[in-house]
């Protein structure tokens, strides 16, 4: 055992001298000789020490490796998850806006009078008639009639006349 801790002071020393200069072939002539100073028995085991020495500089080496592999994995899998929720967000985005389109386009808003200064405007009654409302529904009108806001019964029967004429276009098509 003592022989051991020996051999690996100066195996340490050696590459300490040797690897300033960083000229490999020195060091391995050196590991030679060093070899053949020494008898069968303690060769051997300095051979077996280097072998462990080196299998363990490989294992670290491989881990190492093996641990960027893996940081460099879920990275791409972080990637690939901000690009899919990019991309969901983009379609939910375009279907919002394509659907509010199509909504505005399919039901256009009523053209609602202006509201005036307490006066009703003079064309309330044609307006109703003209958006399928009955103008007999201004009775119906929430608040007070001259503001010329279309009240919630009005919209309700305005409602019912437009599915009403939807479904009899769909029954004769």
């Amino acid at each position: 055992m003592c022989i051991h801790i020996k051999l690996v002071k100066l195996l340490l020393q050696t590459l300490k001298y040797f690897a300033a200069d960083l000229q490999p072939l020195r060091l391995l002539l050196l590991l030679l000789l060093l070899l053949l100073s020494l008898s069968l028995s303690q060769s051997l085991s300095l051979l077996l020490l280097l072998l462990r020495l080196l299998s363990l500089l490989l294992l670290l080496l491989l881990l190492l490796l093996l641990l960027l592999l893996l940081l460099l994995l879920l990275l791409l899998l972080l990637l690939l998850l901000l690009l899919r929720l990019r991309l969901s967000l983009l379609l939910l985005l375009l279907l919002k806006s394509s659907t509010s389109t199509h909504v505005r386009s399919s039901h256009p808003e009523p053209d609602l009078p202006p509201a005036g200064l307490g006066l009703p405007p003079p064309n309330f009654l044609l307006l109703l008639a003209r958006n399928g409302a009955d103008p007999s529904a201004a009775a119906f009108t929430s608040g007070n009639a001259s503001t010329g806001k279309i009240g919630v019964r009005a919209k309700i029967l305005q409602g019912e006349r437009i599915n009403a004429q939807a479904s009899k276009m769909i029954f004769f098509t």
